[in-house]
C-alpha cells in the first residue's frame, strides 16, 4: 500500500507484501482487485480488505490479520521475525492438513489402497 502512495518502503513493507505473495498463491481468483487496472482502484480494493468489517473469503482472514500487523508497525520499528513466522505457520497449518488429507484421500480412491490414518 505504500508503494501505491509513493512512499519509501522498508520492511514492514516487505512483510506486508509477503502476505499478498501468499494470498496470491493461495487463490488467486478470489484476490477482490484481480480485475483491477488502475492505482487508485487497486489501492481502495485493498483498503477495503484490510477493513475488519468487511467481509473477505475465509481463506484470508489470517493473512489481513497479519498484513495488519505489518502494517501497524512504525517505519524504523524492530520487527518480530519469530511472530510473524509463527503467524504464517499457524495460518498455513489447517491449509497445508487439508491438502495432504485430499492428496491421501486421492491415492485411496485412485489405487484403492487401504491406509490406516495414523500411517499418515
Amino acid at each position: 500500500m505504500k508503494a501505491l502512495n509513493g512512499y519509501t518502503l522498508s520492511r514492514r513493507d516487505d512483510i506486508e507484501s509477503l502476505g499478498y505473495t501468499i494470498m496470491y498463491l493461495l487463490s488467486n481468483d478470489q484476490i477482490p482487485w484481480r480485475d483491477l487496472q488502475s492505482y487508485r482502484d487497486i489501492k481502495t480494493a485493498k483498503e477495503e480488505f484490510l477493513n475488519e468489517s468487511t467481509a473477505i473469503p475465509e481463506i484470508f482472514i489470517g493473512i489481513r490479520k497479519f498484513i495488519n500487523r505489518a502494517r501497524s508497525l512504525g517505519y524504523e520499528e524492530d520487527l518480530d521475525y519469530n511472530a510473524f513466522r509463527h503467524d504464517l505457520r499457524c495460518m498455513m497449518k489447517p491449509m497445508l492438513e487439508d491438502k495432504a488429507e485430499k492428496a491421501v484421500q486421492l491415492l485411496i480412491e485412485r489405487h484403492g489402497l487401504e491406509i490406516a490414518r495414523s500411517q499418515y
